[in-house]
């Protein structure tokens, strides 16, 4: 099932799913990780942003650039 294999990957909660997902280099690995479709982890990713609160969503769409992953 889909959140246990969530849960494998360390991903925890829909933030972290929608936070994951949002880097175009990781995307394609998260639906091999989780042996998804582009189309089901689409389905995945549409369950997961109607938990969380819009803006929450909305900051999670853009991530900021991998010079500040650690911090400014």
């Amino acid at each position: 099932d889909v959140v246990h294999r969530l849960e494998q990957a360390g991903i925890r909660d829909a933030e972290q799913l929608l936070a994951i997902a949002a880097i175009d280099e990781v995307y394609d690995h998260l639906a091999q990780q989780l042996g998804a479709s582009k189309k089901e982890l689409e389905s995945i990713l549409d369950e997961a942003r109607q938990l969380v609160p819009p803006a929450i969503t909305a900051e999670m769409a853009a991530p900021d650039p991998y010079e500040y992953g650690l911090g400014a």
